[in-house]
């Protein structure tokens, strides 16, 4: 073999060494990155896991209760039934707990009520039929009691996840409904009310009253749907960080499913975006279910916005009612 040969042939080994090298580095390369990439992947299921198991272990140390709620029909009937023995506010939307039955007639719909429920008429004196939102039936009149000079719900909500149980029930102009409200018995005493707890800025209650109220149903009211979806920023983020966790829970509730109901009220139209992306951030470190992406969450705030105003912009709103003009109406002005 010539002197040309050997070197050329040396050169080709050469080459060869430092391509399989290459090689080998490069594939080890590439596993080094599916493993990266691969690892968080195989850590979510262990972390939501993990996740779930901590709400268990939460849930597992909070006493549970049996709430059951007074269950009304919806019957409008004319005020001119009851307008020789009561009294209410003329011309206007009313709340009105009602306290005696003597003199009522039959026809009118009143009837002594059951232990632990008490009758409260909405009363509508004004033109205009309205639209009443409802959930199974029910407008969402909530009985409330004053404690260090706030009102406090003092009755569960439960909330339905079917959209069939949704419904705008009606009453006619100058018209009143007999509902049936929840009145604890016994109860420590206290001043209460009655409101239809339906989200409005300018919620429809009754005159304060004094009564009685029970510390259970003020507890098993603090974190239901309802009381998460009024909630303010830092309670949600309290909540979700378990920094604060329920005394008292609905036996049906369950602390993953009040989590759902939290992180669902993060992007309430009331909320700033600055706002909801840090809480949102600061959960996602500490909460493997939830999956924080900040250009997802600044699409879905500006989507409930959106829905929200639009919303506004088409109906005329009374205490969360809507107005329905009549022509009677409308040709006064």
């Amino acid at each position: 073999m010539t002197a040309t040969a050997r070197f050329r042939l040396k050169c080709e080994i050469a080459l060869g060494v430092i391509l399989a090298v290459g090689t080998v580095v490069y594939c080890n390369r590439l596993l080094s990155i599916e493993e990266e990439n691969e690892r968080p992947l195989a850590q979510a299921p262990l972390l939501a896991h993990k996740a779930i198991a901590e709400d268990e272990r939460q849930e597992a140390g909070i006493p549970k209760a049996l709430v059951s709620y007074p269950y009304y029909k919806w019957e409008p009937k004319p005020l001119e039934k009851i307008k020789y023995v009561m009294r209410w506010k003329s011309s206007e939307i009313s709340l009105m707990p009602v306290w005696y039955f003597d003199g009522l007639p039959s026809n009118s719909g009143l009837s002594f009520p059951k232990s632990g429920q008490i009758t409260v008429l909405l009363i509508n004196d004004t033109s205009d039929s309205l639209g009443i939102p409802s959930q199974d039936g029910d407008i969402s009149l909530k009985f409330e009691v004053k404690l260090e000079g706030k009102w406090q719900r003092a009755q569960f909500h439960s909330e339905s996840w079917c959209g069939n149980s949704y419904a705008c029930l009606s009453i006619p102009p100058h018209s009143y409904v007999p509902l049936f409200g929840y009145q604890p018995t016994p109860g420590r005493a206290g001043k209460i009310r009655y409101v239809i707890k339906n989200g409005a800025k300018d919620e429809l209650g009754s005159e304060e009253y004094d009564g009685a109220y029970s510390p259970d149903d003020v507890a098993v009211s603090a974190y239901d749907a309802m009381a998460l979806r009024e909630a303010s920023l830092e309670k949600l983020k309290a909540f979700l960080l378990r920094k604060e966790s329920p005394t008292l829970l609905n036996q049906n509730q369950s602390i993953s499913h009040l989590r759902d109901v939290a992180r669902d009220s993060l992007f309430s139209p009331k909320r700033e975006l600055n706002e909801v992306l840090k809480v949102a951030r600061e959960i996602a470190t500490v909460d493997a279910t939830f999956q924080f992406d900040p250009d997802q969450v600044q699409k879905r705030w500006k989507a409930v916005q959106s829905d929200w105003q639009g919303e506004e912009r088409k109906l005329h709103l009374l205490h969360g009612f809507t107005i329905n003009k009549s022509e009677t109406s409308e040709n006064a002005k």
